[in-house]
């Protein structure tokens, strides 16, 4: 005659079984999201990178280029331009957006506002974007420019 003790084990082993299998799905699930979250840093580093290259793009013009901005009325006092950024294969993957804003150029202030906006993706609709705006002091007498701040907002 047969032990009923071994249809007890068979269940107990599946219970176990089961029990694992829900503890390591819960484990999978939660990794997933520490995955995705890691993935959205990444992509909000790279749009910050990206605002970065172009405030020191702006930097750049201002410290060499006497014509720029290239205003062109005496009430216009902001300059804006883009440039894409592409990939080997020549698709766009992101970029920056450059406002330089001279309202405050002239004496006494000589402030000179940079907005940058770093965006991956189209930057209709970007995946991830990022604004840096910096305040430089343009007076002749400091040379090279002094930045008095940088702030950075991100929005995805």
């Amino acid at each position: 005659m047969r032990s009923p003790r071994r249809g007890a084990t068979l269940v107990a082993a599946l219970l176990i079984t089961m029990v694992l299998l829900m503890v390591g799905l819960g484990f999978m699930g939660q990794r997933r999201g520490q995955y995705e979250a890691a993935r959205e840093a990444i992509k909000e580093s790279q749009a910050a990178a990206l605002a970065d290259a172009g405030l020191q793009d702006a930097l750049g013009k201002l410290a060499k280029d006497i014509g720029f901005p290239p205003l062109r009325s005496d009430d216009q006092s902001d300059f804006t331009y883009s440039e894409p950024i592409l990939d080997a294969a020549g698709v766009e993957i992101g970029g920056f957006r450059v406002t330089v804003i001279m309202r405050y150029s002239l004496a006494p202030y000589r402030v000179v506002r940079i907005q940058s906006r770093g965006h991956l993706g189209d930057l209709r609709n970007p995946t991830a974007s990022v604004l840096k705006t910096a305040e430089v002091d343009t007076d002749p007498g400091r040379q090279p420019f002094r930045i008095l701040y940088v702030t950075t907002n991100e929005n995805s």
